[in-house]
């Protein structure tokens, strides 16, 4: 199945937090054009913006992710832990939240259990969750998954900040598989290591 969703803007996005749980192609008008989010820091979404289950094949192709923030766990963003295809899409100003015991939430902008494949995206601007412990990937926390980055701009992302802080500013490889291929990855800044 194909949504195709139409235009909104940065100061009026869908407000929604997006289950996937059949497989699905959901398709923006491209980034500049289709907004799924919060508005800003004091109007986020509660909860990743789009959450992909286990088992499913999802495609999420020209749309701006933003101000999503989980309130306990990984991925602000997106939470995935399907077969995810995520092109032409800008992720930013997305927050992992304070997980379990005080630790933060890992995965600002994209949490991925799952395989995920990320082509021509933005990843900008995201934080992993503060706590005792801060969390790891402000960008991208790829948790004992597959990851696949082409061509992607992963920059200004932070990693949580704690007693202890959070790696992994920009990409956090936690025993998963990462192949990375012309991306460009900076500006990013972790609380402990690895920006």
């Amino acid at each position: 199945d194909t949504i195709n969703v139409g235009s909104s803007s940065a100061t009026s996005p869908f407000q929604e937090a997006v289950t996937v749980n059949k497989d699905l192609t959901i398709t923006g008008q491209g980034a500049s054009s289709t907004f799924v989010g919060g508005t800003s820091t004091s109007n986020m979404v509660s909860g990743s913006v789009f959450t992909v289950n286990s088992g499913v094949t999802a495609a999420i192709t020209g749309m701006t992710i933003q101000y999503g923030q989980t309130s306990n766990g990984n991925g602000g963003g997106i939470a995935n832990s399907g077969n995810l295809t995520a092109t032409n899409d800008t992720i930013s100003n997305n927050t992992a939240g304070i997980g379990i015991g005080n630790f933060g939430g890992n995965g600002g902008g994209i949490a991925n259990s799952g395989n995920l494949t990320a082509t021509n995206d933005t990843i900008s601007g995201n934080t992993a969750g503060n706590g005792s412990v801060g969390g790891n990937g402000g960008g991208i926390f790829n948790n004992s998954g597959t990851l696949t980055a082409t061509n992607d701009t992963i920059s200004n992302n932070t990693a949580g900040n704690g007693s202890v802080g959070g790696n992994g500013g920009g990409i956090f490889n936690g025993g998963g598989t990462l192949t990375a291929t012309n991306d460009t990855i900076s500006g990013n800044t972790a609380g402990y290591g690895g920006g």
